[in-house]
């Protein structure tokens, strides 16, 4: 160690910044070499002598500085102390009342904020809590030289916060306020995600890893949702695409539109209805288009049949009564057993139907069971659904993305992965997350990592850690996005931080 004849200065003997090597790994070896540079021309080593770094030492050497103890007297440079110009005794006083206290809640942290001091005088920020908004009961839970403190919370609780300063001399100020600011988190993000996605047939999600099929219909990997109830809910402009729904049960559904693989309830009711296969005990539409139509037992009663077009329709046993039948034309129609009395029929077409057992009284269908009908184009209005099973049908929009390097940036947010949802989804499930470490710096050994969702530019969710040495943490964010339109949803970080992730999964109808 170099000790200075002037001042008695000791210098600390830093070693020479050696080249590294990074075989397979071009970038890694680029970016030592940059630091390498920066550092040899700081200390002076190489490079113009006007980019060289100035250290305290060079300071007191020159007398621009000297040392002063906490009394103000000046000491020996190899003693402890602070640097301040030559002559000016150190300014001490009660500190002022903090200003524009904030509290913004996250998932298993809050984050509490105020506004920079601006005395010279100031030391450090005391961060006081309770759980009741009470400042007699409050108790310290931290200490920092910064304008905001991440308070981690490992459950979903409620705290209020206040603050206040403290000088370089140790004297304490005012707190920000009398009642508290009140802040709440969220479920632990651990214990959430072992909830939403536990590897059981009870979580609420599960993943997909590979493509597949179900029901005939193609799926694409992803999160995915097991059940979904929706008690009273009104879906104003629902929009599902290729969708798999194995069990669905949907009362009163008014549609001006559906079309589905199988349905089957006590009453269906729509303009236009498209269904591979219908089972119903009541049936009304304004305008129905059956290919292939099996009735085992049908009841029409004071129906009105304008135009209607049956071919290869196999009727077994009818019965028909009280109808007027005006301008029928029948091909090829096979009739076994059949019973019409008082039939009034306008101008019916039937040809190759078969209809089996089919019992039509008043046009009220209270059981109707038809099995492997083909509608090709059916309209129903004011349809009313006690019971509807769609199977085959339902599949989630998913989007995603990933990115596994690592990010480092201790004053910005930066912006690190993007996902684009189309209009259309009313509601979007955000999930975001990312590994936070610690900066390896011994003079910060805690470190806050910070991450937020933004959609279209504007913050849905945000979420941070502090991160103590050698400790990695998993922030995450998890939002429900009710929009509707078109969104890009962006993932950004402050700290050091890598393997993040991003996924919205919508729902159209």
């Amino acid at each position: 160690m170099a000790i200075s004849k002037k001042t008695g200065i000791r210098y600390a003997d830093l070693p020479a910044v050696e080249r590294a090597q990074f075989i397979g790994n071009p970038s890694a070896a680029r970016f030592a070499e940059q630091v390498r540079s920066i550092l040899e021309t700081r200390f002076g080593n190489s490079g113009e002598k006007l980019d060289r770094a100035v250290t305290w030492g060079d300071l007191l050497e020159n007398g621009l500085v000297v040392v002063r103890g906490s009394n103000g007297k000046p000491i020996s440079a190899a003693s402890d102390g602070d640097f301040l110009p030559p002559g000016q005794a150190e300014e001490d006083g009660i500190p002022p009342a903090p200003t524009g206290v904030t509290v913004t809640p996250g998932l298993a942290t809050i984050i509490v904020e105020w506004n920079k001091p601006s005395f010279s005088y100031f030391g450090y920020a005391e961060v006081w809590r309770s759980a009741t908004d009470n400042l007699a009961e409050a108790l310290q839970v931290g200490q920092t030289t910064s304008w905001l403190y991440a308070d981690p919370i490992d459950q979903s609780a409620t705290y209020y916060y206040w603050v206040r300063f403290v000088s370089v001399g140790g004297k304490a100020g005012p707190f920000n306020a009398v009642g508290g600011a009140q802040g709440s988190t969220s479920l632990d993000p651990a214990y959430l995600i072992d909830v939403l996605s536990a590897d059981d047939p009870g979580a609420l999600l599960y993943e997909i890893t590979e493509p597949t099929e179900i029901n005939g219909v193609p799926v694409p990997a992803g999160i995915y949702i097991r059940d979904l109830f929706v008690a009273n809910g009104s879906i104003s402009n629902a929009k599902i695409g290729n969708a798999a729904i194995d069990d669905a049960k949907i009362a009163n559904l008014s549609a001006a539109k559906v079309t589905f693989g199988q349905m089957h309830g006590d009453r269906i009711q729509a303009n236009t209805l498209n269904a591979d296969r219908i089972t119903t005990d009541t049936l009304a539409a304004r305008l129905a288009i059956l290919t292939t139509a099996y009735v085992d037992t049908a009841n029409i009663e004071d129906a009105a049949i304008t135009t209607a077009k049956i071919s290869n329709a196999a009727i077994n046993s009818a019965k028909i009564d009280v109808a007027a039948v005006t301008e029928a034309k029948i091909a090829d129609l096979a009739v076994t057993n059949a019973k019409i009395a008082n039939l009034a029929v306008t101008a019916a077409k039937i040809a190759d139907a078969n209809i089996t057992a089919a019992k039509i009284a008043d046009a009220n269908i209270t059981n109707a069971k038809i099995a492997n009908a083909a509608i090709t184009y059916a309209k129903i209005g004011d349809a009313q659904v006690d019971t509807l099973k769609i199977a085959g049908e339902a599949v989630t929009m998913p989007r995603g993305a990933s990115y596994a390097a690592e990010i480092v940036s201790s004053l910005t947010y930066v912006n690190v992965i993007s996902v684009y949802v189309p209009a259309g989804a009313s509601a979007i499930f955000v999930f975001a997350g990312c590994t936070g470490q610690n900066n390896g710096d011994p003079g910060d050994p805690d470190d806050s990592i910070q991450i937020r969702v933004l959609r279209n530019g504007a913050q849905i969710g945000q979420s941070g850690r502090v991160v103590g040495p050698g400790v990695a943490v998993t922030p995450i964010i998890g939002v429900v996005d009710i929009y509707g339109s078109a969104a890009t949803y962006t993932l950004q970080v402050q700290g050091r931080a890598s393997n993040f992730y991003l996924t919205a999964t919508g729902i159209k109808r």
